[in-house]
């Protein structure tokens, strides 16, 4: 992220200055660093500020005593997947080292510009990418921590908000929270309820105007 953020914001290259010249010379993040970004809640909910410090670790296996230290000071982990290339090896040991930390993780799948400009995969195929990135994630998660824990059930799922689309490249992103609060409104039923059905095997069928399970897949109209 430090190599994107210098490049494509300029405003940011101060900040990331220290990390800037490793990034380029080695084409990879070899540093944690620490970028502040004030933001606002909606007006709707009040409208006040607040800060978050963002911490960029890095992915190399080489440098995971990186990550180790940002994860000892930060409230989350927001674990970032290539949609297209789905889970790698290293994202199991930082799945690991957040869980050892006690650090609860979120599921972020970017480079979904990739996946439907350059690439144009089709929706069913997208969602099945979708599911099967967080069916391997829930699998780690599995593995090093039981709903008993300390945490608790800490398995990401989009239906729960702990799972987000976006691209990085072009500086967007969403959750499936936002079009359940956008279609609650047409179907009248609540948000919360909503999202439940936005992924998985739930279809829209637009003549009878409701939603179903089976094998109408052509459906689909949420991906």
């Amino acid at each position: 992220m430090d190599l994107a953020l210098c490049f494509v914001h300029k405003g940011m290259y101060l900040v990331c200055a220290k990390t800037a010249t490793s990034v380029i010379n080695a084409q990879l993040t070899v540093f944690a660093g620490v970028l502040k970004r004030i933001c606002r809640t909606s007006p709707n909910r009040g409208g006040s500020g607040f800060l978050i410090n963002l911490i960029d670790s890095p992915g190399h296996v080489d440098f995971s005593s990186e990550v180790t230290a940002a994860l000892r000071v930060t409230d989350g982990a927001l674990v970032v997947v290539d949609c297209v290339s789905g889970v790698c090896v290293q994202t199991e040991t930082v799945l690991r080292q957040a869980i050892s930390e006690r650090i609860k993780p979120i599921l972020f799948m970017n480079k979904m510009d990739r996946a439907l400009l350059e690439l144009q995969i089709d929706m069913e195929d997208l969602y099945l990418t979708f599911q099967r990135i967080v069916e391997s994630i829930n699998v780690i998660v599995s593995t090093y921590t039981t709903d008993d824990g300390p945490m608790g059930d800490i398995q990401v799922s989009p239906a729960a908000g702990t799972v987000g689309f976006g691209s990085g490249l072009h500086g967007w992103a969403f959750t499936l929270k936002q079009f359940a609060e956008i279609y609650s409104k047409k179907f009248k039923i609540e948000p919360a309820k909503l999202m439940k059905r936005l992924f998985g095997d739930q279809f829209y069928n637009a003549k009878e105007k409701e939603m179903e399970q089976g094998w109408r897949r052509r459906l689909r109209p949420w991906v």
